[in-house]
């Protein structure tokens, strides 16, 4: 009847379809080559045969024993081994099919806002884009100013960061350029009311993060610049300030009017206690990287007739934290730009032999030429208002610890660091009952340990050297061409509200500085301070630190003894003339007596 149906009975149906060497099993046992290919392992089997010729379908599907019994090699049984958890034994229906899609779907989204923040923040805002145009062609009364786009991706770029970004109507949307996105043509506006300032940007790369902005770091990962210009209006009321007219002033100077020094008025003392303001950035904010290219800001204070200019060319932070923004400036791979038309640069420091200290980090901040007088002019209570015509050139050298790595992301440390819970693992307590036992493990452990030793650097080893908490700052200061005079406000230290030096000293130094010529060489100053990473955290402006009040009262110290020098030659150069003017008298009145 099969014949007649044109139906082969199951055996021979089998048969004809495997292979020779396995012709003999029965068609439950099916070799590897039979099992994953479908149109061998599924057949039709007949069953009771009815008028209508009805029949149902059995699945002969073998098991992963049998297919590994029958494997030729090592190769085969890897590929059943691969290939088994892959293959489906059952159809899947329709709801198993759409659950399945669904939770890929989901689950690539949440891969992608992981792995891929920036692309997908981009696709959203595309989509947000073409909601909020829909939206406006249906209600006339939204503008492009007043768009969802804008304010979105504006909360989204400026959180934390104490700014407000203004796009320009047109040009919400980013472009992708090198795996970032590119804003142009924004504009920032300060939120802080300590901190007032107002710009413009050509335009702006940044790219994404999730895994920052979980564990609350930001969700800015990397942040280019390019041609920024703002106007910052700093206004300093607590900056302390007295009048030359004032008298019985306190000296910042410990050994000038020390009976000053423990009797200060109690305002003065408070000071310290004040607490600064808060930064730009928030304290827990990290930025992975950081670049600046031709920007310029115009810093206006508080009683500045002109502003403060400063440009920046280029700008290189390997990271920048909200706490940390002045350290990680002065950490900066390169920084080159100019002050009041001044140039200086920033850059790790060149020596002949290369230092195998890899815990400090010695960068090097150069400016040439800088005007003081101009800076008297614009701001008179600066700290050397007294100059009214001079320019210094520093060179200044900050050694500080270095910049700490992230060992958990290095392959190297994970891998060393499994050697080392390897041995602790491998040292078992020796017994006397097994010393044979004992001698073994002694052999593996000094195996590994010899192991570990040959391929691991200096680096993965764990260094009984801890990282300096203290920056130290060597300062060269060359000044020439100096015209001074005496200022309306005496020169004050920040951090204690106290003067540098008293007004009779300040006296001769004027004196001191309009004596020496245009022809005279530059006096050199020098200075080394020391001061506590701390103490330099949650801090934007230097000049406000005890660090700058300390190096500026070592340039004060260093004038005053070239003061007091010259006041001795001077005493010596007039107590020659006086003894020599005698003598040469008493000589020609005694041969006036002789004669």
């Amino acid at each position: 009847m099969f014949k007649f149906l044109g139906i082969r009975p199951m055996k021979s149906f089998l048969e004809s379809r495997m292979v020779p060497e396995v012709r003999a099993l029965t068609y439950r046992h099916l070799p590897l080559s039979v099992a994953f290919r479908p149109s061998r392992c599924y057949s039709k089997v007949p069953q009771k045969p009815t008028s209508n010729i009805s029949h149902s379908k059995e699945l002969i599907v073998p098991t992963k024993h049998e297919l590994l019994k029958h494997a030729s090699g090592p190769i085969s049984r890897a590929l059943i081994h691969l290939r088994w958890p892959l293959t489906r034994n059952n159809r899947p229906s329709a709801s198993d099919v759409v659950s399945a899609a669904l939770s890929w779907f989901v689950m690539g989204n949440l891969l992608w806002i992981i792995l891929g923040t920036t692309t997908f923040c981009l696709m959203g805002l595309y989509a947000l884009d073409t909601f909020s145009n829909v939206w406006r062609s249906v209600s006339p009364g939204e503008t492009k100013e007043s768009s969802l786009v804008g304010k979105l991706t504006s909360a989204l770029v400026s959180q934390g960061l104490g700014i407000k970004l203004e796009f320009t109507p047109g040009q919400v949307i980013p472009e992708l350029k090198d795996g970032m996105l590119r804003f142009k043509n924004v504009r920032v506006v300060s939120t802080l009311p300590e901190t007032k300032f107002d710009g413009t940007i050509d335009a702006v790369n940044v790219s994404l993060s999730f895994q920052k902005w979980y564990e609350g770091k930001g969700i800015i990962d990397e942040l280019d610049i390019y041609g920024m210009h703002l106007k910052l209006y700093y206004e300093n009321d607590s900056e302390p300030h007295m009048t030359v007219g004032d008298h019985s002033v306190p000296s910042y100077r410990f050994n000038d009017t020390m009976h000053y020094q423990y009797d200060l008025p109690s305002p003065l003392e408070n000071q310290e206690a004040s607490v600064s303001p808060a930064t730009l950035i928030d304290a827990s904010y990290e930025l992975s990287s950081v670049k600046l290219h031709d920007s310029y800001f115009d810093i206006h204070e508080s009683e500045a007739v002109e502003p403060f200019r400063v440009a920046v060319f280029n700008c290189d932070l390997p990271q920048l934290k909200g706490d940390r923004i002045l350290l990680d400036f002065f950490n900066a791979n390169i920084v080159t730009g100019s002050m009041n038309d001044s140039l200086f640069t920033i850059h790790k420091r060149q020596t002949e032999t290369a230092s195998a200290d890899t815990e400090q980090r010695t960068v090097r901040f150069k400016l040439d030429g800088i005007d003081l007088g101009a800076i008297s002019q614009k701001n008179p209570r600066t700290k050397f208002n007294w100059i009214v015509n001079g320019k210094a050139e520093i060179i200044a050298d900050i050694r500080m610890s270095n910049l700490p790595e992230k060992e958990d992301k290095k392959f190297s440390n994970v891998f060393f660091s499994s050697f080392r819970e390897l041995l602790s693992l491998t040292d078992p307590k020796p017994t006397p009952s097994d010393e044979q036992e004992t001698n073994e493990s002694n052999l593996l452990k000094g195996a590994l340990a010899a192991i570990y030793t040959t391929f691991s650097s200096k680096e993965c080893q764990p260094s009984t050297m801890q990282n300096s908490d203290y920056a130290v700052v060597n300062v060269k200061i060359k000044l020439k061409d100096l015209k001074a005079t005496l200022p309306k406000y005496m020169p004050m230290a920040t951090s204690t509200s106290a003067p540098f030096i008293s007004l009779h000293d300040l006296r001769s130094l004027v004196a001191f500085a309009n004596e020496l010529g245009s022809s005279s060489p530059p006096i050199v100053v020098q200075s080394t301070a020391i001061e506590r990473l701390s103490d330099l955290h949650n801090t934007e402006n230097i000049f406000d630190t005890r660090l700058f009040d300390s190096i500026v009262n070592d340039v004060y110290e260093e004038l005053l003894k070239m003061v007091h020098l010259d006041e001795k030659r001077i005493i010596e150069e007039k107590s020659s003339l006086w003894s020599h003017s005698v003598a040469s008298q008493l000589l020609v009145l005694g041969l006036s007596a002789m004669v």
